[in-house]
């Protein structure tokens, strides 16, 4: 099996389709309406636990010991923002994703709500670019 890059979901999918390729990595946002057709069957999910939705679906983990492939959003902001600009933007996203309309919303699209403090994300982040790293290293991977 190879990896092939796309720069575009669609163009994936059409290959999928198009059986250019065998199987592919999707977000839940992306593949639900197509799941839920019938057009494609999910194999696994890339997360630690059994996606609420697809319960039925295997994590990966189960067959390859340690896969842990979680998808994440975060928000940004240049370096040098004040921290009580930070901790005031914090607060507000905070609020905004665990208001009950807007969590039942983020959750209907599959999305796993978590709120860590600034620290914790920082760390968990941090911590995902040195495992990162670690497997490009290990794969001999050059940038181009």
């Amino acid at each position: 099996m190879e990896g092939v890059p796309y720069k575009a979901f669609g163009n994936a999918l059409a290959d999928l389709y198009g059986k250019q390729i065998s199987v592919i990595f999707l977000d839940y946002v992306a593949s639900t309406s197509h799941i839920a057709s019938g057009k494609l069957i999910p194999l696994g999910v890339t997360a630690r636990d059994r996606h609420k939705v697809w319960p039925n679906v295997p994590v990966i983990a189960e067959t390859y010991p340690g896969f842990d492939q979680i998808v994440y959003l975060g928000l940004a902001t240049p370096a040098g923002v004040p921290a009580d600009i930070l901790n005031i933007l914090h607060r507000h996203v905070v609020g905004a994703v665990t208001d009950p309309a807007i969590r039942s919303r983020l959750e209907g699209l599959g999305i796993v709500i978590s709120t860590p403090s600034r620290d914790e994300y920082n760390r968990f982040v941090r911590d995902q670019l040195d495992r990162w790293a670690g497997y490009v290293r290990d794969a001999k991977i050059q940038p181009e």
